[in-house]
Parts: C-alpha cells; structure tokens; sequence
C-alpha cells in the first residue's frame, strides 16, 4: 500500500507533542484526530501542502527524523480519509480569516512551509481540545516546551526564516522592563520560533518563559489558564482506585468492583492532601495530589485493549474503617497482579523472608503517604504490636545473619503508641490486615516467613483462651483456614504453633482488640446466633476485665445505652 509521508508527518506531530509534554497512553482519540486533519473535518484546515511536497518529504524529512510510520491498518483509513477530501474538493483557501496565513505558506520554500505546518497543528484547536480530554491544558501553554518540541520534529529547517533581530531585541527590552527576569535567549528553539511567528503572523510574540521566581510569568500563565479552564468542557467519570493502581505500579490496568471503587473513594478519598493547582492540567486533575495526577489523567484515554483486569473479592473491604488497612489491601492485591503469582510460588519452601516484597510492599505504602493524610500507623491492639515486633525481630536476626542485604524498608520505622517501641511501617500494615481479613475467604499473598509466623500467632490466640467462652462452632468458624496471605493456597491457620513464649496474661486475658473484633463481626462464616454467642461472651470478658481494675463496668454499659 503507497504511503503518504504528509500524512505521516501530521500524525508524527502529535505523538511528539504527546510524549514531549505529558506522555499520556496511545488512544482512539489520537486516531480519530489524525484522521479528521487528513479528511479536513476541522474549524482550520491546515492540509496546506503543495505539489511537490510529497517527494520533498520522502528524500529529506523522514530519513532524517526516522519517523514512526503508521501500520498497515492505519495507512488504509488514511487513505480512504484523503479520498474522501479529493471527493469533497476540500482545500484551505487563500480568503477569508485565515486566507493571507495560508497564502503565505503556499507560497514558502518546503523547509518553511514544514514548519509552518508544524506549527499550525501543534496550536490547532483539534490539539487543544485532544489535550483537554484528557484533563490537560493544551500543548502550546507554556511558551518555552513548543519551540523545543518542535525543534526537535523541524531539525535544522527551523533557520528557513529570516532573521527578526530588531524585534527580538525590543521583545526582550519589553518583557524585562514589564518586570520579567527570565531568559528567553536560553530556551532551546525559542529564537527561531520567534522568527518563524513574525514571518508567518506579522507581529512579533510574547516573549514568555516562566521561570517559578518570575512573577510576571506566573501572573501570565495563571490568566491564560483561567481562560481556559472557564471553558466549558465535558468531565469523564474518574476512578480513584484505577488512579491507585496506576500510581503503584500496576500499570494498564482496570478494576472490576463497583463496590470496592466507592468504599475506596468514600474511605480514603476525603484524606486526600491539598496541593498546588500545576498549571498543566485542568480542575478535574488538580483537585487530585500532585503524586497523582499524571495517573488519574491516564484514565481519560479511551484505549481499553491493552488494559489488565485487577479483580479485587467481592466485599473485601466491608467493615475496613482504618484507612491504612484499605491501601494495605489494595497495595496487597496490586502487588500480586503486577508481579505475578509465579514471584512467590517459586520461594514457596523456603523458610525465609521475601526481602523483594518487604521492600516493594513498603515502597507501596510510602507512596501512599505523599499522597494521603494518614496516622503514622494503623490501629493495632497489644496483641498486634506484639506480632509486629515479633515479625521485625525474626526479620532483623535474618538480616544479622547475612541472609537479607540492607533494604530501604530498614529505614521505614514508625514508633507503637502501645509500648513506644519501635515498629516497621509494612509489618504494622500488613499484620492489620492479615488481622482484619481473618474469617474472610479472600486470597492475597505476601511473605511466606511472615504469613508463617502470622499463622502462629493467631492459632496463639485461640489457645491461650482469647475466644473462651464461645461454642465450639464459632470457635471452629474463627480459625482462618480460608485466608492465604502467601503462596498457593497456604492460610494463617492449621499450625497451632505458638509464636508467643507463655499465656497472653498470667492472670487475666485482656479482652481482643478491636481489629480483632470487627474482623469477627464481619465474618462471612459465622451465623447470626453464633456472633452474638461469642459476643455477650465477649462482653461478659470485658466487665470481668474492667472490674479487675477497679472500674464500674455496669454503670459505663448503663452511659453507653443510654
């Protein structure tokens, strides 16, 4: 199939300008411009080639640059495209609002004309309204980032236009004496896309940079941005969990619960840190963390095909009120599906700690702090935080013994409010976790050393008489047969083992923790009858408790029905 090289340029054009600027996904949309330009369904037909260009292009232009022919499939709608402006007598004329440009660029050598053509698209409203799709401010706002792109697709035919030197000069005097301390001089291209704007418009540009210490170009951006953003626009339905699954790393993908997206949204959503409005992008993006918003803009591209499916159980998030929980969760589930089941089946035998994981799933949750407000760590009961120091000190004896290398999760600490000691950020979120989906019948995987010492500690709790009381049944449905954290299958229940040296209280067992608590409560396996059974059970634990420390746990429940 014959190629058309003008038309390849113009598509060359706009993924130049998408890669130069924002490096949003390849879409339908891209496409679909591409094909309107060539066809002339546009306000400002800028298809203002003449004879001879096509040659022109082929032995100059395109061994030069070595740009990206399009496939086979894209050349036969390109053509049918430009067969339907032949058809249609589709021509740029030389009258009308537009009529001295066009003339002027007919008239121009190919190395000019190029250029100019080059330009025109980059500024083309069809660009602009491209960019705003995908919640961007178009490619031509910031002065300086065009000339260099271009550059870059013109090469040296960008010395074609005359020299401008009189007006360049007094450009620069007048931005500095209007307070302007920037160096237009500096910017690759800039000069040479002054000349070519003189040369194609008449007047001369403003000369803007924007550099962050100039005022004046920050108050000449900030206005031309708010012209744009009063421009009404239509918004697509964004997702902040897509968003988070972009961020952490689990690229091209999309999520399949509803539920999920909107416990995520209502839960987490309100946390979000206030940054900055980044005058690349649009209301719709900027309401998002700075960390963020090249994600959530990854959303707006409508290319579906290339995108994964991150399945996460049906109501797994249910009861999850503790907000580092719901992205220890989500950091959980990316992290299988972006780097494969095959990454921990493989260690599956051996009695050591994961140290790729440890360091991925913190790397995880750090991402997670630049962009939410959040506790320093989750809420965790004492017999939490003594898992978590238990899961770091078999950690750090691996280490001391040479079979883990240092590690950026050894810098994660974060201090217990239980006991002041210090805890190890991923072990504090992933022992919450593990605890919350206890009874749920959910796979996620994680460490094998740390699901194995998990195993023991909550097979600990069950025999040191934390659920005394309660029938054998609920006792039965508590134990978490059905929860594999690591490896094929694996659960954190089956070896009774204790990972504890003696009872959790000489005396007394003190009452669970409320993690613990909820996580029973919303048991998938329990009955109603057998959750209030270990509850008043429970309760009844409580009382004797508090009374053995002097409290009058009958009048607190009293205040608490009243």
């Amino acid at each position: 199939m014959q190629r058309d090289y003008r038309a390849a340029l113009v598509l060359g054009v706009i993924h130049e300008l998408r890669n130069g600027i924002y490096r949003f996904h390849v879409c339908p949309k891209i496409q679909a411009l591409w094909l309107q330009i060539l066809e002339g369904e546009v306000d400002d037909d800028l298809w203002l080639w003449v004879d001879g260009d096509e040659e022109w292009l082929r032995e100059n232009l395109v061994p030069y640059l070595g740009i990206h022919l399009p496939a086979g499939s894209e050349w036969a709608d390109a053509q049918s495209a430009l067969r339907c402006r032949v058809t249609h007598q589709r021509y740029p004329t030389v009258t009308g609002s537009h009529g001295k440009r066009n003339e002027t660029v007919y008239n121009a050598t190919p190395e000019q004309r190029i250029c100019a053509i080059v330009w025109l698209i980059a500024n083309s409203k069809g660009v602009a309204e491209l960019f705003a799709s995908h919640g961007l401010t178009p490619p031509t706002f910031r002065t300086p980032e065009i000339p260099s792109i271009l550059h870059h697709i013109s090469g040296r035919y960008w010395n074609a236009f005359p020299s401008q030197t009189i007006l360049w000069e007094n450009a620069r005097a007048k931005a500095k004496e209007d307070g302007c301390i920037c160096s237009p001089a500096d910017c690759r291209g800039m000069r040479q896309w002054f000349n070519m704007i003189v040369w194609l418009e008449g007047t001369p540009p403003m000369l803007e940079v924007g550099y962050e210490c100039c005022m004046l170009c920050r108050s000449l951006l900030k206005s031309r941005h708010e012209v744009i953003v009063a421009e009404p626009m239509e918004i697509s339905r964004l997702s902040l969990l897509d968003a988070l699954l972009s961020y952490y790393g689990c690229y091209f993908s999309r999520h399949e619960s509803p539920t999920a997206e909107s416990l995520v949204t209502r839960k987490v959503g309100p946390l979000m840190k206030k940054h900055e409005p980044d005058m690349r992008y649009l209301p719709s993006i900027n309401k998002y963390p700075h960390s963020l918003r090249e994600h959530v803009a990854k959303q707006f591209c409508g290319w579906k095909d290339d995108f994964r499916t991150v399945k996460f159980p049906d109501d797994i998030l249910d009861c999850a009120h503790d907000r580092w929980v719901v992205l220890g969760i989500i950091a959980l589930t990316i992290h299988r599906h972006s780097a494969g089941e095959e990454t921990y089946l493989h260690a599956k035998d051996m009695d050591l700690h994961d140290r790729d994981w440890h360091n991925r799933f913190s790397r995880l949750l750090r991402l997670s702090l630049d962009c939410f407000d959040l506790p320093a760590h989750p809420s965790l009961s004492p017999v939490s935080v003594r898992l978590c120091h238990k899961l770091d000190q078999d950690y750090a004896e691996q280490h001391s013994f040479g079979q883990l290398s240092a590690s950026k999760d050894d810098f994660n600490w974060v201090y217990s409010h239980q006991d002041g000691r210090q805890l190890h950020l991923s072990c504090a979120v992933f022992v919450a976790v593990a605890t919350f989906l206890w009874g749920k019948d959910v796979e996620l995987y994680g460490c094998d050393r740390c699901q194995k010492i998990c195993k023991g500690s909550f097979a600990d709790i069950s025999s040191a008489g934390a659920f005394e009381g309660a029938n054998s049944r609920v006792r039965e449905g508590l134990r978490p047969s059905s929860l594999p954290i690591c490896g094929e299958g694996d659960a954190l229940g089956g070896d009774r083992s204790s990972p504890f040296h003696g009872p959790l209280e000489a005396r007394m067992p003190e009452p669970i923790g409320m993690d613990i608590f909820m996580s029973i409560l919303c048991s998938l396996t329990l009955s109603k009858d057998e959750k209030q059974s270990w509850l008043v059970s429970e309760l009844i634990k409580l009382r004797q408790y508090g009374d053995s420390l002097g409290l009058d746990m009958f009048d607190c429940f009293q205040l608490c029905l009243k």
